[in-house]
């Protein structure tokens, strides 16, 4: 039957703590001297640097992000992990477009 196939919805309060959880776990006390950088990401690992162009690095944060967000609000199951990226610049190369 289709009710086999519902899959019970989370109420908006438990997303809000699950949310409350993950901020606290970022956020530095009101004490410490943090400088904080948004929309940063991280510089690429020594052994990934012959890998991964700058460009291609930040855009596969991105997409890390975007999964993320996904996770964060239960959609994870929902989107089959069809979250996808183009990289910029690959319509040019020859056996471009890449995807992610």
């Amino acid at each position: 039957s289709a009710e086999a196939f519902v899959q019970p919805v989370r109420s908006s309060s438990s997303i809000s703590t699950t949310a409350r959880r993950a901020a606290k776990a970022v956020v530095p006390a009101a004490d410490e001297d943090v400088e904080v950088k948004l929309n940063t990401y991280p510089e690429i690992p020594a052994n990934l640097i012959d890998c991964f162009s700058p460009n291609e690095w930040k855009q596969r944060c991105a997409l890390a992000v975007s999964y993320r967000i996904a996770y964060l609000h239960e959609w994870h199951e929902n989107i089959f992990n069809h979250i996808t990226l183009k990289l910029e610049g690959s319509d040019a190369e020859p056996d471009g477009p890449h995807f992610l």
